[in-house]
């Protein structure tokens, strides 16, 4: 009688242990999600207001260069070739690792064992 007690007990100590160990990988599997959300968020908006920046020093320097040159169509010719140098500079790099070092980045932010409340 005594042994039926302990296994029931060890039996529901074994099902506390299960339910725990789900609660937590929930609450770790909530709190990386949200970190990897927020990161892709951040990195969204920064990339929003960069491609702004980029927009209007473009248009400037499309502006700056027809007032130098005397035809609007020629500023903006050339500052799109500016950009065509830049594409084909980036395309020359592809090739050469640079999707390989932003996939290293992507897997080393996912699999990130410290916390980043440490740092705040």
């Amino acid at each position: 009688m005594e042994e039926k007690g302990k296994i029931h007990k060890l039996v529901d100590s074994a099902g506390n242990y299960i339910e725990s160990s789900i609660d937590i990988l929930k609450l770790q599997t909530a709190d990386r999600i949200s970190k990897i959300l927020a990161s892709v968020i951040s990195d969204c908006l920064m990339i929003m207001v960069v491609f702004m920046c980029i927009l209007f020093v473009s248009l400037g320097l499309a502006f700056f260069l027809a007032d130098m040159i005397g035809s609007t169509y020629a500023g903006f010719m050339m500052t799109g070739g500016i950009y065509l140098l830049i594409g084909f500079i980036l395309l020359m790099m592809k090739s050469n690792g640079m999707e390989k070092f932003f996939r290293n980045r992507i897997i080393q932010k996912m699999f990130d064992e410290k916390d980043n409340d440490n740092k705040e």
